[in-house]
């Protein structure tokens, strides 16, 4: 079992370094991974390997945002959508499709706050299809 103690991908303060999914999971769940990441950064001396990065906006929440401002929702001042938006991305593919129905509640809440109709299953698929075209977008 890896040695790792991260929940999540994001900035390692052991590894000193911004971690993604893919490395993220390496890390924790692929046997040697932990020791030669920990090497790496032992390597360069205890200094940051890089400093965390504010990656530009790609992911299923993106991806999600852009389908429904094609359809001429978008978000507000008022609702936690860009929030919701950025949950979605720094958590990643498989966090999404494990959560999709937390997805469509979001966004069944956002749709009766706005009074517009809303159809799970549709919103599912539009949560499908984002996944899809971030997974594509990698």
């Amino acid at each position: 079992m890896s040695k790792c103690k991260c929940n999540s991908p994001g900035y390692c303060s052991l590894m000193k370094r911004q971690m993604s999914e893919t490395r993220y999971n390496e890390c924790k769940y692929k046997p040697g991974y932990f020791d030669v990441f920990l090497k790496d950064a032992e390597k360069k001396g205890g200094k940051p390997v890089s400093k965390p990065v504010v990656k530009p906006e790609k992911g299923p929440g993106t991806e999600l945002k852009k389908l429904l401002k094609k359809i001429g929702i978008e978000a507000t001042e008022n609702c936690p959508c860009n929030s919701r938006i950025k949950k979605m991305d720094q958590e990643g593919i498989s966090w999404c499709e494990t959560n999709i129905e937390q997805i469509v509640d979001w966004m069944e809440e956002e749709a009766n706050i706005r009074g517009l109709l809303f159809l799970r299953v549709l919103g599912r698929k539009l949560v499908r299809i984002a996944i899809n075209k971030a997974r594509k977008g990698k």
